[in-house]
Parts: C-alpha cells; structure tokens; sequence
C-alpha cells in the first residue's frame, strides 16, 4: 500500500468529503481503528482522519498531537493508486548484481515470497528482493525441466517418489521409461514425464536406486523372471524358496536351520536379502 506514515486528513466527519475520503482509504488497504459513531455522523469537533504506519486511519480531535504531522490533501489522497504487491501463482524474474533467476510466487503479498531456480540452484520457499519484473510461464516451465534434467528425471528407467497429493510412490512395475517431453501445469504448478508428477508446488520427487545387485550382476526384470548374469530365476519360485528358507519347524525332521543363500546355475549365489529385494519388486 501507499506509505502515508504520520499523515492526517483535513476533514469534517459526517461529510461527502470525508466518506469519499474513507472509502479511498480502504481502496489502498487501510482500515478503520476504532468502533466511532463519528464515521457517519458529523461532528465539528472532530476534523482529522490520522493515517498510523500500521495500516489503520484513525478519527482524531484538533489536538497539538499530530502538529508534526504533515497534511495530506483530499486532491493528492485521490490521485494516489494501491500498490499491487505480488500475487500468487504469478512467475516473477529476480535480478541482483550479475544473478538471475525466477520465482514462482507462493503467496500474495507485498513482498516476493517463492520458490525459485536462481544461478541455476533451486531455492525451497524463502523472499526475494532485488531488481523484480514479472517473467512468462514459459520461462518459469523452463528452468523446471532443466532443474528435473539435473535431478536425473532423463531418459532412462527410473523409479521415483510421488510428491503429488493424489498418488503414492510407483512400484517396480511402474517404472517411468523416460522418452517422452515434460508437461508442466501452471494452475497446480506441477511438472510431469510420462504423465507421472515429478515436481509439485515446490517439492521434487526423490529418485528411488532401487537397482539389485547380486555378484556384481544387475538383476533385469524380464516379466516372468529375473536374468542375472547368465542364471534365470522364475518369478514364481521366489515365494516358495524365501518359506522354505525361513522354515524352522523343529517337529519336521528334514527342516532346515535358517537357509542364509542359494545357489543358481552359473555359480550365482544369492543371499536370502536379495532374495527378499526380488520378491518385494515383482
């Protein structure tokens, strides 16, 4: 709002002068103080509107006061504009010295408060201050997808955590084969690969490593089995081998005693956690 610290208003309450006054006060964000009968009745004792730092105006009696006060004309009160300040879900660009950046404003407020991708770091929601002018979506779009390529959202197979409200984490079978352009959507501020939400109002998904190594061999899921190395395990035996190694049924002469590994064709040997690893992302 317009800085009017330690100004008054010549005015007689009860007046066209000053409800029109008043209701220009309120345009540029001030407020009244006091519960005072004197806003609508006219009362000759009463002939100033005082103007506080705190965003409020205040009826006032001709008192000494406010006599260091400075007047502000109803000519100069009218001619003047509110401030817009920072609005929400807008894209602004920061400069400062030789840096740059975009925001993307998180609130409506005098003051810019966002998150940002500035000097090409991304920055979680703090205020902004500096040489400031309003950017495009495009800008703000693009500074994204180039933070998400940073991150590792590239083209590839990935697993990663869902950060949208509406889905959890994608499992094993739904990893994301990268190959498709980003979407970002300004009106929720989030940014998608493959119709999964890698970015949302502020927040990253995490890139899951869940990759299983087992004797220096990556395990690849070829649908019905597992291919590590030269060996092959069936899906559908995982269940059936992790019971028999947990088996410690004392009554049942031929149980084992917590079976640690196995041993595949090709010498491939894997522990009973891998083993779990295995059955936890069929």
């Amino acid at each position: 709002m317009e800085t009017l610290k330690n100004r008054y208003i010549k005015v007689e309450h009860g007046t066209l002068e000053a409800e029109y006054a008043i209701k220009k006060l309120e345009e540029l964000g001030y407020k009244n103080n006091q519960q005072s009968k004197c806003v609508s009745e006219k009362d000759p004792s009463i002939n100033k509107i005082r103007i506080l730092d705190t965003g409020y105006w205040w009826s006032n009696m001709d008192c000494a006061s406010i006599d260091d006060w400075s007047e502000l004309t109803l000519n100069d009160l009218f001619a003047m504009k509110k401030e817009e300040g920072f609005e929400k879900g807008k894209i602004y660009k920061v400069e400062s010295c030789d840096n740059n950046g975009v925001v993307y404003c998180a609130k409506d407020s005098d003051e810019l408060q966002g998150y940002a991708v500035y000097c090409d770091v991304w920055h979680d929601m703090q205020s902004w201050t500096g040489q400031i002018k309003e950017a495009t979506t495009k800008e703000w779009e693009k500074a994204l997808i180039k933070e998400a390529k940073r991150r590792g959202f590239e083209k590839g197979d990935v697993a990663f955590t869902s950060v949208h409200p509406n889905y959890t984490r994608w499992s094993k079978n739904s990893h994301v084969h990268i190959d498709s352009e980003f979407q970002y959507n300004l009106d929720e501020d989030s940014l998608k690969i493959w119709g999964h939400t890698c970015y949302y109002q502020g927040k990253w998904a995490k890139i899951i490593d869940d990759k299983i190594v087992i004797n220096g061999y990556t395990a690849e899921d070829k649908g019905d089995y597992w291919k590590i190395g030269c060996a092959r395990l069936e899906k559908s035996w995982i269940k059936d081998l992790l019971h028999l190694a947990e088996c410690n049924d004392t009554n049942w002469e031929s149980a084992n005693r917590k079976i640690k590994s196995i041993t595949l064709d090709s010498d491939i040997t894997i522990s009973i956690v891998a083993l779990k690893q295995l059955h936890e992302n069929i």
